[in-house]
């Protein structure tokens, strides 16, 4: 596909074919000696890893970052860039306690060296936005970058591009507000596109959120098989800009993979039970990945972009 596209068979700063370009390729996968570099440099990762400057991701996680390479760092100087440490200490127990237990099912994973390498992807990033700090999911997904770009500062400057350029504002902040405004905009997307499906919930009482929270947190990495879940992050990384529009496809299209099953299941309960484990086992990715292109067709981004303000208007009087 590179070939007859005319492209590279790499990519780097100065040879980086526009992400339009790359969509047939994008569509059937990237090849897996491809995909490290690819995420990089179009999830925006690259751009942002130079906009900082050497140094500054190891700057984080020194023992006062920020303050340059010599000298002793006071709590003050810290709690300047860092926040104040007894915040900082509750979160790195909480980093603690996560990171033996993310994607335990890789084996490589449970390797020492590579949890102290997602330890310091997600301590870096509790330093560099203090008002995030840790949430928890941000360990499935770090650890799914480590697990296939290789090495922590790129996993780092991605996570960086993808909660601060790609994903809803306060998606990952402690109130989920953005989480939720994907839940409510996924939900009126439903009715639009099925709401035959939608009435169903609704009359078993069923909230998708029970579904769709877990997906849009970890980006579907707990949600579907590594060789689906590989063809899904294609989409969002490479071409998924922002990526609301791309969970809402695949989440939509998972819905519809599932909806005979779901049209003759009167038990929310049994629901939010087995699907998850009947997701684990989809590997038909091409068909997922052909019909989430489709799912939304004939809707322009500015049609889904009032939904997202409906969702929060909702949200927030709901709150109030």
């Amino acid at each position: 596909l590179l070939t007859q596209q005319g492209l590279p068979q790499t990519v780097s700063e100065r040879c980086c074919p526009p992400a339009r370009a790359l969509k047939p390729l994008i569509l059937a996968g990237l090849p897996a000696s491809l995909r490290p570099s690819f995420w990089f440099m179009y999830s925006g990762g690259a751009a942002r890893r130079d906009a900082a400057g050497q140094g500054y991701y190891e700057g984080l996680l020194a023992d006062g970052g920020g303050f340059g390479a010599q000298g002793e760092r006071s709590e003050a100087e810290m709690e300047a860039v860092w926040g104040d440490m007894e915040t900082q200490q509750d979160t790195l127990r909480v980093i603690d306690k996560d990171v033996p237990r993310t994607l335990t099912s890789n084996r490589r994973m449970l390797c020492p060296s590579m949890q102290s390498m997602l330890r310091r992807v997600l301590l870096a990033y509790s330093r560099h936005n203090p008002s995030v700090g840790y949430c928890q999911s941000l360990n499935v997904v770090a650890g799914m970058l480590l697990l296939v770009l290789g090495g922590e500062e790129p996993a780092f400057w991605i996570l960086v591009a993808l909660l601060e350029e790609r994903a809803l504002p306060r998606t990952y902040a402690p109130d989920l507000m953005g989480t939720r405004q994907h839940n409510h905009t996924l939900t009126l997307l439903l009715k639009k596109v099925s709401p035959s499906l939608a009435a169903h919930l609704d009359e078993m009482g069923m909230d998708l959120e029970m579904l769709s929270t877990p997906w849009f947190l970890c980006m579907f990495t707990n949600a579907l098989p590594p060789p689906t879940l590989l063809r899904v992050w294609d989409l969002i990384l490479v071409q998924g800009k922002p990526i609301s529009k791309t969970l809402y496809k695949v989440a939509l299209a998972l819905l519809a993979a599932a909806e005979p099953w779901i049209m003759q299941t009167h038990d929310p309960t049994e629901i939010t039970a087995k699907l998850p484990n009947v997701l684990l086992h989809y590997y038909d990715r091409d068909q997922l990945i052909k019909h989430s292109q489709v799912v939304l067709k004939g809707l322009k981004s500015s049609y889904i972009e009032n939904l997202q303000e409906n969702a929060l208007d909702f949200i927030r009087r709901k709150n109030t």
